[in-house]
C-alpha cells in the first residue's frame, strides 16, 4: 500500500473514532490499536509499527457494486478497506469499512471517504454517536430508531444511524455533496437487513 494510502486509511479510521468517541471511563483509557509490525528493506533492527487496514471487496455486508447501484452519475469505488482493527471505545467489537469514492469528473484530489460501521452490540456506541449528532432528525421506518445530522458542524459530513435490537450500523459521508441523506439511509438499510441474517 501506498504512503497516501495510508493516509487514507488512517482518515477513515479516525473518521471513526470521531464518531465513536469516548465517555466516562473511555476517555481515560489509552488508545490502542492492532499494528504489523515491519522491517525495512536493508535495514538492520529498525522496525516500524502501522494501523492494520486490509483491502476487501465486501465490508459490513456492502461491497463496491453496492455503492456504485445507488445510481449516482460518474460515481467510483476507488478502494475498501476493513478498518475493523483501528476501531476504539464503543466501536471496538464492530466490523468498520471504509470506502474512497471518486465522484464524477472530479480530479485525484477530489475523493470522498465514506465509513460504514457495523456493531452487532453496540448499544453504548449508539447512544453517544446520537448524543453529539447535531441538526439531528429522526428517520422513520428505519429499524427500531434512526438518526441523521452531523458529527462535525461546518465539516460538510452527514451521518446516518441505526439500530435494530442490540444491532448498529451508522454510515458516514465525508462530503455531503457526493452522497445525499437519502442515499446513506438507504445504505443503512441495506446494512441493517444483511448484518441482520442468521
Amino acid at each position: 500500500m501506498t504512503i497516501a494510502g495510508w493516509r487514507r486509511a488512517a482518515v477513515a479510521a479516525a473518521s471513526l473514532l470521531l464518531v465513536a468517541g469516548c465517555s466516562g471511563d473511555d476517555a481515560a483509557r489509552p488508545a490502542t490499536t492492532s499494528t504489523t509490525s515491519t522491517t525495512r528493506p536493508g535495514a538492520t533492527g529498525s522496525t516500524t509499527s502501522a494501523p492494520n487496514p486490509r483491502d476487501v471487496e465486501t465490508c459490513a455486508s456492502i461491497s463496491a457494486a453496492d455503492v456504485n447501484a445507488l445510481g449516482v452519475a460518474g460515481l467510483a469505488v476507488a478502494q475498501v478497506q476493513n478498518v475493523s482493527d483501528l476501531l476504539q471505545g464503543a466501536a471496538e467489537g464492530g466490523t468498520g469499512c471504509w470506502f474512497s469514492l471518486v465522484p464524477g469528473s472530479a480530479g485525484p484530489d477530489a475523493s470522498a471517504s465514506l465509513t460504514i460501521l457495523a456493531h452487532p452490540d453496540g448499544g453504548a456506541y449508539f447512544d453517544g454517536a446520537v448524543e453529539r449528532l447535531t441538526d439531528q432528525e429522526p428517520v422513520v421506518g428505519l429499524g427500531d430508531a434512526a438518526f441523521s445530522g452531523t458529527d462535525s458542524p461546518g465539516s460538510g459530513s452527514t451521518t446516518v444511524i441505526t439500530r435494530r435490537g442490540p444491532l448498529v450500523v451508522e454510515v458516514r459521508i465525508g462530503r455531503a455533496d457526493v452522497l445525499d441523506r437519502n442515499l446513506l439511509i438507504a445504505l443503512a438499510g441495506l446494512t441493517l437487513e444483511r448484518e441482520d441474517q442468521p
